[in-house]
Parts: C-alpha cells; structure tokens; sequence
C-alpha cells in the first residue's frame, strides 16, 4: 500500500531498469522536468535529499510515486544505510569501507549508447568498490571527474556534462570470476562456503589479496 496516495506520477517521466539505483532515477527526473539540479528537484517536489542518498525506503517510494514505477526493485539496487557505517544492497550487508560514495564511475559504453543525456543511468552496484566492469558491457569504469559541490557526486547527469569517455577497455573475462561472485551475493545473498560466511567487504579484500599475491609474488 502506498504511504502517499495523493500523490501522482509527474507528466514527464523516465524509464527505468534492473539495477539503476534511486539516485540515478531521481537524477534522470530531475533533468526530464527541466530542473539543473537534482538536490533542487527533490527540494521542489518536497523530498528529503540527503534522505533519499542514504537510500531511505519512504523516500524511495515516494520518488517511485513520482516517477510512475515499481519501488521494490528500486530499492533493491541503492545502497541504504541502515546503521552506523553499514549499508544494505540487495540481500547483502556491506561496510561502508567496501563502497565508493564520494567518487561517480560510470560506463563509457552505457554513455555512448543512451540515446540522449536523460538515457543513461547508473547501477547502484557501481558503488561497490570491487566491482570494477559494467556486467553488461564488460567494460571497465571510469571515474568521472568530481564536481565542485560534494552534494552533487551522484547526481550524475549534470556531473557527465562535457564528459566525453574513451571507448573504454574490455575486462578479460577470467578476471571477471570475483565480480560475478560478489553480484550473485548481492543478488541472492551468501552462501554456506567458508567464503559465504566472511562478511561482504573481507571475502572482496581477501580475493583480492590473494590474487595480488598469485599475479605479482610476495614482493
């Protein structure tokens, strides 16, 4: 049951997929209503800004609201921090020091092939420091220069103007074993392995040691 019932999806509205987390739909909104910035758009449309960042379920369904989609999947995909230095995505559990908040990456595929500006959108996975690749294109992410207002780190589209990404490089599918591992755990949750049962961030940083370890030798 909706917490808002008088409220209705806004005239212009965006598509959404799998995966795009609240941020980069509330970005998109923003911009297809016509306004510069999301933090101004959320305040004119009298959502809590830094609320709806942290992945707040009541702000997340009211932007849904707006936007005329489902929240649930929504919700899924946006880091929502539900204590002090921990984070849900999906059906994960993840400390804070296992995501990137303060820095964007984006795909240099997903942004040539979105039919206009409003057309691209970003995974809230993208957040998670060791994921590395877009799942779709196999390319790896690029860090897009920080805007001048740390607020607007996730407001992606005005961020990506004059923004023009290489081609970008293709992630060697053998070396993609640990990014499939954490995205099936982020989707459906651990499993029994003795790795399942390391919290998110240490299973990440214990592969990825070991595989410095195996690529480059003990020194």
């Amino acid at each position: 049951m909706l917490m808002f019932p008088a409220t209705k999806p806004l005239p212009l509205t965006v598509p959404t997929i799998v995966g795009e987390s609240a941020t980069s739909f509330a970005s998109r909104l923003a911009r297809r209503n016509g306004a510069p910035r999301r933090i101004t758009f959320c305040s004119d449309v009298g959502i809590d800004y830094f609320a709806l960042v942290n992945g707040d379920p009541l702000e997340i369904q009211r932007m849904a609201v707006l936007g005329g989609i489902d929240p649930v999947p929504l919700q899924a995909s946006t880091p929502s921090l539900i204590e002090a230095g921990w984070f849900q995505l999906g059906d994960e559990h993840i400390k804070f020091t296992g995501l990137i908040r303060t820095t964007l990456r984006i795909c240099p595929r997903c942004v040539q092939d979105a039919p206009d500006r409003t057309g691209i959108i970003h995974h809230g996975v993208w957040q998670v420091a060791a994921i590395r690749t877009c799942q779709k294109h196999g390319c790896h992410l690029v860090a897009v220069p920080k805007p001048k207002n740390g607020n607007d780190c996730f407001d992606h589209i005005p961020v990506l103007n004059g923004f023009k990404p290489t081609a970008g490089d293709l992630a060697v599918s053998q070396d993609l074993e640990l990014e499939r591992y954490l995205t099936v755990r982020i989707q459906d949750g651990p499993g029994q392995s003795w790795l399942d049962r390391l919290p998110f961030h240490m299973a990440a940083q214990t592969c990825e040691m070991l595989g410095a370890l195996l690529t480059l030798g003990p020194r």
